[in-house]
Formats: C-alpha cells, structure tokens, sequence
C-alpha cells in the first residue's frame, strides 16, 4: 500500500508532534536528482528532515553558492510552513489524515491569484524577514568577515522582490532567487522577464490583500483559506474567484485570452478524415493501451512514423509505421524499435523527434527515470534504419545529464560552425550550441528563445517545442505547443531565420490546432484530455526547401491516446504579411513579455 493511501486511512493527530528540523547530508553520487534542487520530498516534509548533498564542481550556474543557500533557507520556511498548517488541521481533527496527503499531493498551481501561488509567496516573504534578522545576528558578531556577510544578506532582503524597468524598455530583476534560479539553468546575463517567478507574486499577493481588506476581509482569512483549500488538494483554485463577492459577474466580461495585436494569425490546420490513424493494439502488449506523439520523417519517398507506445507496465518503448501518401499506414512492425536500456530511462523512451544528417538519423527523446525526465540521444544510419537493423542504434547518451528538461530537437545544419538545439526547461523554449553532435553539451550561451503567451493566452501557462525544423523558402518553420491555465494543450507555430535560428521572425498569435474532435476531447479511456500534441511534421512530396502551395503534414498525439495527423500549406502557416518580408524585427522588440 502506498505511503500516502495508509496515512490518509490511519494518522491521527496524536501521531504528529512538533520536531526540531534536521538536515541529512547525503552524496550527489549517491542521490543525483537533489543536485536539481528542488523542494523536499513529501517523505522529507512528513519527516521533518531537509535533505542536503554536495553539488558537482561547476554545477550551479554563476551564483552556485547563492542559489544553494537561498534554497535551502527556502526549504526550511516551507517545511514550517507546512507544519503551521498540519497544527491546523490538528486542532480540528477532522479527516485529519487525508488533509494532510491533499496538502502534500495538491501542492501545485499556475493560476497568478491561485491559493498555491499565494502560499508560495509568503514561504519567500517569512525567508526574507528570517534574512533580515540573520544579518542583524552577524553583523553584532564582532567578527569582519561575518560583517561583510551580513552586509551582503541585507542586499539580498532589501532587493528581493524588486525588479526595475528603464525608459529604453532595458528591464532588470532585483532578486536573488531570479538571478540565482536564470543562471542555474544555464541563463547567460540579465534575467530575462520570463524567468521572473517572484516578483510577480509579490505584487499579486499584495493586490488580492488589499482587494480582501477593501471588503472587510484580512489577510489572516485569506491565509486560513489557503490552508483549508491544501486540506481539499485544491491550491490550485483561484482564491479571488472564491473569496470575492461579485467575482463571476467580473469574469464574465473579463476576455480569456489576450491577443497579440501586432501579429497576423497564421492558417488553421486541417484534420485528415481518416484520424485516428494509429490505435493501440490489443494483443500487443507493449503498446495495448496508447499510442501517441509521434515523430517523424520523410526518407526515399516514404514517411516513417515513431510513436510513443504504453502497455499495461505504462514503460514508454518507440514503435514504426510507414506511410506512402502520409495519411494511410500500410505497414506497422510488431515490436518496438526503440525501448528503454540504461537506468536513467528504465520507465520510458518518450516523444522522439527525428532529423537526417549526413547519411545518420539523429533521435532526441525525452527519457524518464521515474524520477526525472531529461532529453537522450541517439542515432542510427541511414541503411540501417531503412534495412530495420534495430540493434545498429548508438550513442545512447544524456544532453544535460542530472538537468530536468523535455521537448527537444534538432536543426538538420550547423550554423557557423555550431549545431543548435531547441528544448523546454519550463516554461519557455530554450536554445542551445555545441560544435559536435555528441552528448552531453555544453551549457555555455545557453539560453531562453521565446516564453508563454501574456496572461491566460491559450499559450499562457507554458510552451514546448513540437516538430523538427522544416526549410521554407522564408525560413525555419516548426510547431510548437501551447498550454493554457485550464491544462488544454494546442499547437501553434513559429518561423526563424534561415541563416540565424535564435532570430524569431514570425510566432502565430492563434493556435493552428486546439481540441475539437471527440477523439481529442475524450475524458474516459483516454491518458489525457484535452490535448494535440506534436513531435514530428514532413513535407508531403520530397523536397529541400518549400514554396507557399507546397503541404506539410503534421502528426500528433490525440488525448495522449492515439495518432493522428493534419495538414496545411505552407502559405496558410505563414501569412501573407509575412511572406511578403515585412520587417518583424520592431514589432517583436516592442511586445511585452512573453
């Protein structure tokens, strides 16, 4: 039975008492995923322990030791704060057991005004005042070096929650833990604003506050809320819309996506009839229950299709199914053609994404531990792909070994002497170079492409990359997938530089593909609802570089369920304005974040 289902049956109150929190200092060699540094384990915040290791030499980015402490500072807060709200659910016994499991399974929330976000806010707000009476402890030490830390601590609380926008449209976040958290992920420079995270929720705690208290409500009733709502597993729900009176006669005249004026919308993407055209098979273990987010590519007048397939082990392994026309499967191989070997993959070979160069085929696929996602390569030549010499894949290998981050793919050339790479380390698309193929890359002039749609654009939550490049005659053309607050995935597209692929020149304002279809919506038997999800589009006919009548064929996963595909011409995917050269440059350095 699993740790969470006999605590929700059994704990008592009488079970709890207050503990002195305790590190337990453990080897990155031994327990790699803690060099991420993230929150504490559920087990860890149950325990009362903050679990620390070492960090690799030159992991950390250019502020290891601060990101390092300020993480740490912030574990302890939250693992406090967490205890403050168990006392709570102590007090009135209640279902006591399964409050505390939905406090610690529900802990999560996008929403800006979201009870989780809210909660997150003022672990930073405690972290900053413990800060402050930190530097007031050192600097009445006595001792010059721990005065010169406490001066330094004083910079980092009195700037924390600050940013500064300059009359150039220059912009600079002030805090630590964005400075810190932008060059951990390998960020070059200043922070850009889709890296912010805390002072954004700054302001919007303060602003539902003063809402709260302009109708006789206090922040200490927001507080008690946000602890019954972890008790329900719901921090996700936005509190304004729960604790306002009048709120939904608000929403209803409050738009639910933002546009972006300045661009002009690219063409929808039109379903094949056929669809789905791959569904999982039964009496085929390993791929019984899904069969979805396909790669794909185009080689001596046939597409290959590779799909993520799950059995009733729910391991991801890599299927094939070959299409002449692109839209009608004549041939599916029986067995998988990829499937999980090293440990760091042992629960799945997920989402490949493929292109041809030279005469190898080089797959970048997302590989899950059970613990960790991270992006894996691995190639295999041409003859041997084409005469199914399946044993003949190599160089297996991680792209950013103990880094959490999905959603890759390559461009099919080098660019001044450098491969580029795309990926998502949420919630933006992130670029990165390397001189060689190999793995794993560098992490030098690493850094963020383009981020989420402003506010609840159908892009707002987070986005990641879809298809390998396609050439056109206007430049690199790729899907990529949007998701909204509501956790609807949809597709949509963007157009960079031939010769430059960290220039973006045209992003589609409106998604080319969202959820229509039954088997896109389906709530029951399906993984999940309410997605199309893409790893991999080709031309329809054998072709370099492609004009405006010439059609892509984009396949995807439906529901996380089954693969279909959509089509379009090159002209609908780019508008006209674009087409015709218009100078986007101006537009896209004067539009707001995101």
């Amino acid at each position: 039975m699993r740790v969470g289902d006999w605590i929700a049956g059994n704990a008592r109150p009488e079970h709890f008492t207050q503990l002195t929190l305790e590190p337990l200092v453990v080897s990155c060699d031994d327990f790699a995923m803690l060099t991420l540094l993230k929150e504490p384990s559920t087990l860890s915040k149950l325990a009362g322990r903050i679990v620390v290791s070492n960090l690799r030499e030159g992991a950390g980015g250019e502020f290891p030791k601060l990101r390092y402490f300020i993480t740490m500072a912030k574990n302890i807060v939250e693992a406090e704060r967490f205890g403050e709200v168990w006392e709570q659910f102590a007090r009135e016994r209640k279902e006591f057991g399964t409050r505390v499991v939905n406090s610690l399974k529900g802990h999560w929330g996008q929403d800006p005004l979201s009870a989780h976000n809210m909660f997150e806010n003022k672990v930073q707000r405690i972290l900053i005042e413990k800060l402050k009476k930190m530097t007031g402890d050192l600097a009445t030490s006595g001792n010059s070096s721990l005065l010169r830390l406490s001066r330094s601590l004083s910079n980092v609380a009195d700037c924390y929650h600050l940013a500064l926008s300059f009359p150039d449209g220059g912009f600079i976040p002030c805090s630590a833990w964005t400075w810190a958290g932008y060059s951990f992920k390998g960020g070059k420079g200043v922070p850009t604003p889709l890296s912010l995270h805390v002072e954004k929720d700054w302001a919007s705690r303060e602003f539902l506050v003063e809402l709260l208290k302009a109708w006789g409500g206090s922040e200490e009733n927001m507080d008690r809320k946000i602890a019954e709502l972890m008790g329900q597993g719901m921090e996700s729900e936005n509190l304004a819309r729960l604790m306002l009176p009048g709120w939904e006669a608000v929403e209803e005249v409050m738009p639910e996506q933002l546009p972006r004026p300045a661009e002009p919308e690219a063409g929808k993407l039109s379903r094949f009839a056929g669809n789905p055209i791959i569904k999982a098979i039964a009496e085929h273990q390993w791929e019984s229950k899904y069969v979805f987010n396909p790669g794909a590519i185009r080689l001596n007048g046939k597409v290959y299709i590779l799909y993520r397939a799950c059995g009733e082990d729910e391991i991801s392994r890599i299927g094939l199914a070959i299409s002449s026309d692109g839209l009608h499967i004549e041939e599916r191989l029986d067995s998988p053609i990829f499937e999980p070997a090293e440990d760091w993959e042992k629960k799945g070979c997920e989402d490949p994404r493929l292109v041809l160069i030279g005469e190898r085929i080089h797959m970048l696929y997302t590989a899950y531990s059970s613990v960790a996602a991270q992006i894996a390569c691995a190639s295999i030549g041409l003859e041997d792909f084409l005469n199914r010499r399946w044993s003949r894949w190599e160089k297996r290998s991680l792209a950013f070994p103990g880094f959490e981050d999905k959603d890759a793919t390559l461009f099919p050339q080098m660019f001044n002497g450098r491969y580029v790479m795309y990926h998502r380390i949420e919630p933006s698309i992130w670029i990165s170079f390397s001189e060689r193929l190999d793995c794993p890359w560098p992490r030098e002039d690493h850094r963020i492409l383009v981020g989420p749609g402003a506010g609840m654009s159908w892009d707002g939550f987070k986005i990641g990359g879809g298809s390998q490049p396609i050439k056109t005659k206007y430049g690199w053309l790729l899907t990529y997938h949007g998701v909204d607050h509501s956790w609807v995935y949809r597709l949509g597209v963007l157009l960079v530089a031939l010769d430059d692929p960290g220039r973006l020149l045209y992003r589609s304002p409106n998604p080319v593909l969202e959820p229509e279809e039954s088997y896109e919506l389906a709530e029951q038997g399906c993984y999940v609802p309410n997605v199309v999800f893409t790893c991999g589009a080709v031309p329809s006919v054998d072709k370099e570089v492609l004009e405006d009548d010439d059609e892509v064929l984009v396949y995807y996963g439906a529901a996380d369920t089954t693969t279909c595909v959509a089509t379009a011409k090159v002209s609908d995917l780019i508008p006209e304005e674009i087409r015709q050269g218009r100078n986007t440059a101006a537009i896209w350095d004067n539009m707001p974040p995101g």
